[in-house]
């Protein structure tokens, strides 16, 4: 039901399970802590890097990362969302908002995760309001392109997307 399906995302949210960071600080109370015990004092100074990765665009990270389920979920420069394997660094996909994107359209804006029922099936799905003026939907699993609508009243760029999200360019 729609109430238990509330109910359980705002248990994740108020108490991801210890490896996950589900939103900017991590929980609803943005507590900014993890409750994960194996880097301490002791050992904090033999931490070194694990892996990166490239994520299609040149530039930073214009977010703070989700983690979920092992799953590494972030934006970076030229309007992209990622996933990444968290263990391995292995991008499992990426979704390009404005391609060739001359407007600097960066993807600032967290994604949020919802499990919800799509369409009479339940998804996995990730959901962002983009600074290009599109509220987009994607399933989180592969980075597929669900819906994109148009969220402010007016866009002086363009003129609506197209089947694959892609936002359709006004002759200047």
């Amino acid at each position: 039901t729609d109430f238990a399906n509330e109910a359980k995302a705002r248990g994740v949210l108020l108490k991801p399970a210890d490896g996950d960071w589900v939103k900017p600080g991590r929980d609803y109370a943005e507590t900014h802590h993890s409750p994960l015990t194996q880097i301490d004092q002791s050992n904090v100074s033999r931490l070194a890097p694990a892996w990166s990765v490239e994520v299609g665009s040149q530039g930073k990270i214009e977010t703070t990362p989700i983690v979920a389920n092992g799953v590494l979920y972030g934006t970076s420069t030229y309007s992209v969302v990622y996933a990444v394997d968290a263990k391995t660094g292995a991008l499992k996909w990426y979704y390009q908002f404005t391609p060739h994107d001359i407007h600097d359209w960066d993807a600032q804006e967290t994604p949020v995760l919802i499990d919800s029922n799509w369409r009479g099936q339940p998804r996995k799905l990730l959901i962002q309001a983009n600074r290009n003026g599109f509220f987009y939907v994607l399933d989180r699993t592969n980075g597929e392109f669900l819906l994109g609508k148009q969220f402010l009243k007016k866009l002086n760029w363009a003129d609506g997307i197209d089947a694959k999200g892609k936002p359709i360019m006004k002759e200047l």
